[in-house]
């Protein structure tokens, strides 16, 4: 495949995850997007999580064009869910309209970055744990998640 192919492969998987995620969220509250009853997180805190990964991509991206080595090691399953944790906790503060937009920013640069990498940097074994096609498909976990969580939720019978 040519690094024209491939490039506009990742960022069609990226635009597509988008849609996905975005459609989950479609039509909720604001108090459905804040309620922690996501195995004790929000969907905010999903989105949050999102976006930070996404700006630990961005960076990646960057290194990797620059013939560097990536920064973020591979974590095993324990200290994968502390640095989650550790993430979530530090963006909680942020309202619903900064997570939203951060969102889309750390998105939009994913994509610029991907339009203007060299070659080297769509190779996804160049990558530790923040990877190019995991990204797209860890937002499609979470869109997933969202959608099991609503169709539970919507479900129930309002008091």
């Amino acid at each position: 495949m040519s690094a024209d192919a491939r490039r506009e492969e990742i960022m069609s998987m990226f635009r597509s995850s988008r849609e996905e995620l975005m459609g989950a969220i479609d039509g909720l509250t604001d108090a459905q997007m804040v309620d922690p009853s996501i195995d004790g997180w929000s969907v905010k805190d999903h989105l949050a999580h999102i976006s930070e990964w996404d700006e630990m991509r961005y960076v990646e991206i960057l290194r990797v064009s620059e013939g560097l080595q990536p920064a973020v090691p591979l974590f095993g399953p324990q200290e994968m869910d502390q640095f989650n944790e550790l993430i979530i906790s530090k963006r909680r503060e942020w309202s619903l309209q900064q997570v939203l937009a951060e969102l889309e920013f750390t998105r939009t640069k994913i994509l610029e970055a991907i339009a203007r990498c060299n070659d080297a940097a769509l190779d996804q074994s160049n990558y530790r744990a923040v990877g190019l096609e995991g990204g797209a498909q860890h937002e499609l976990e979470h869109a997933l998640h969202i959608r099991n969580w609503r169709g539970s939720t919507d479900s129930k019978p309002s008091v």
